[in-house]
């Protein structure tokens, strides 16, 4: 599903639209920074749409829960989980950063609770606590 200027729109794997404001779905949410043009049976091709898609197929094939795919205010990438913590990945260096996270969340996954997983700077992960 992409979401952008409060209009939501159902796609396929090529990004078409297929359906506009669709029922309450499970499905991940992309949204870009820059608002486009939903309209059904067009293609998006806007980069930033491309490039939350590549990076969702990414993270599915990773075996991570995504609910949303979006940009911060600085244009960075930021991912959040189903179980509502977020995934910070700046702005490069996706490919590098996504190894880090299964380990991270399941060196995790019975310590304390955590909101976030900073990746922004590789070298220097960091874990924001509840």
């Amino acid at each position: 599903v992409v979401r952008s200027g409060g209009v939501s729109g159902l796609v396929d794997d090529d990004l078409r639209v297929l359906a506009i404001d669709p029922a309450a779905s499970s499905l991940p949410e992309l949204v870009p920074a820059r608002s486009v043009a939903l309209r059904a049976g067009a293609f998006l091709k806007d980069q930033q749409i491309v490039t939350l898609r590549d990076d969702l197929a990414a993270l599915e094939a990773a075996h991570i829960p995504v609910t949303r795919l979006s940009f911060d205010t600085y244009g960075q990438l930021s991912v959040r989980l189903k179980d509502g913590v977020s995934i910070l990945f700046g702005d490069a260096d996706f490919a590098k950063k996504l190894p880090l996270v299964q380990p991270i969340l399941t060196q995790l996954a019975h310590k304390r609770p955590f909101r976030a997983i900073d990746l922004r700077a590789i070298d220097a992960p960091v874990v924001v606590y509840k």
